[in-house]
């Protein structure tokens, strides 16, 4: 969270106040977005899809732009959603997540297999700056987060995006067991029990 500028975490914290003062019907509806965008609608395919830390900050905004969809009737949310949908910390990271689908492993526009990562990186920037082109630093920033996380390897678009764990396995041995025998020793004329190795 450091690494997101003032106006970034402002924007979260005054849509966590706003949603804060609504009925619990619209709380509910936020929570359960966001969740569900947290998890469910990660990232595509099989396996892991819990979204990454900077998605589950980025969250809190396009949530409540969500939830305004479904409260049309409220004047403020027309004007939140068309606040929150000009807003490219939000905007960004969907766009690449279309970028990676775009090019999803045995589709369509899938990339060739000699094409380097340095080739792949330029080409999602140059995707985001016709959608952004005044935002050229956000843009590198989001880049080199998303190549720190996902990555642009093969494997990164076998399912759109997701981002890849590794789990260690231990590898079980025999572990030896303690013989412990009961040692019974009289005290004062009270009967005491101990363990002994």
């Amino acid at each position: 969270m450091s690494a997101y500028p003032p106006n970034v975490k402002h924007s979260i914290y005054y849509s966590l106040q706003y949603v804060l003062q609504q009925s619990p019907e619209f709380q509910l509806q936020y929570a359960e977005d966001w969740l569900t965008g947290c998890t469910k609608d990660a990232y595509p395919g099989q396996g892991d899809k819990i979204s990454c830390v900077g998605g589950i900050f980025e969250r809190f905004i396009h949530s409540l732009a969500n939830t305004c969809v479904l409260h049309e009737e409220m004047e403020e949310c027309q004007t939140l959603k068309d606040i929150v949908g000009a807003n490219p910390y939000v905007l960004i990271p969907e766009y690449i997540l279309d970028w990676y689908k775009l090019h999803k492993t045995g589709g369509e526009n899938e990339f060739p297999k000699e094409m380097s990562n340095e080739e792949k990186k330029n080409n999602l920037k140059a995707f985001l700056l016709e959608k952004f082109p005044n935002e050229e630093a956000k843009i590198n920033a989001k880049i080199e987060e998303t190549e720190m996380g996902v990555g642009f390897d093969e494997d990164s678009f076998q399912y759109g995006g997701r981002r890849k764990t590794k789990r260690r396995r231990r590898k079980r041995g025999k572990t030896k067991r303690r013989k412990w025998k009961t040692v019974t020793r009289r005290k004062k004329g009270k009967r005491s029990r101990r363990m002994k190795r």
